[in-house]
């Protein structure tokens, strides 16, 4: 969603979705990503579109790392659970 955002110039859009990321990822306790996701909204709401960009494709591998993470702590928590 805020990809497309971006890529339509919806600057406002993309940032209240990199809020509600940042938002979810902290719950989570991702908080690189967390603050990631809160620099790239202050980012969009100033303006600086190049800037954006780069920070979400950061963002973009970043979450790609921590739902890698996730998906093998949930795999060694189930192998775990199932000895």
């Amino acid at each position: 969603e805020m990809r497309k955002a971006l890529d339509r110039g919806e600057t406002q859009e993309a940032a209240r979705t990199a809020h509600e990321l940042a938002g979810l990822a902290a719950t989570f306790g991702a908080r690189r990503l967390a603050d990631l996701l809160r620099e790239l909204e202050t980012t969009l709401e100033t303006g600086e579109a190049e800037e954006a960009r780069r920070l979400a494709e950061g963002g973009e591998a970043l979450a790609g790392a921590v739902a890698r993470s996730a998906r093998e702590e949930i795999r060694r928590r189930g192998s775990t659970a199932d000895a």
